[in-house]
């Protein structure tokens, strides 16, 4: 019983390593939803304005988004990924600037109008 112990040791020696690094790895899988999830957020900064109001932003999502099929097709599956999540952040930031941009333009506006209601206000003033 006790010959077995060493041969047993060496075999936990290195099979413990070995289980480890399979424990580790990971597969990488085609990024569908990263590339579909970066897809919607760019289409959602188009129709917010973003081609006006943050084009540089939108640019750079549709270059990642570019970037990232690429290496989808080449099965870089992890760099495709982190592009893909890149080109969702910059998207994300596009559409913010516009509908910001959006608001901040309405507030001019009604900034303008309250000005012409003053105005109006103070020429029907009989005093």
């Amino acid at each position: 019983m006790n010959a077995l112990r060493p041969a047993c040791l060496r075999v936990a020696g290195w099979l413990a390593p070995l289980l480890l690094l399979a424990a580790c790895a990971t597969v990488e899988t085609l990024p569908a939803a990263e590339i579909a999830a970066a897809q919607a957020a760019i289409t959602q900064a188009e129709s917010a304005g973003a081609q006006r109001a943050a084009p540089v932003e939108l640019l750079a999502a549709r270059e990642k988004l570019e970037r990232a099929d690429a290496a989808v097709r080449a099965e870089r599956f992890g760099e495709a990924r982190r592009l893909a999540e890149a080109a969702e952040a910059d998207a994300m930031l596009a559409d913010r600037k516009a509908r910001a941009a959006k608001a901040q333009s309405a507030a001019d506006e009604l900034v303008r109008s309250n000005e012409l209601l003053r105005i109006e206000a103070g020429r029907n003033d009989p005093r």
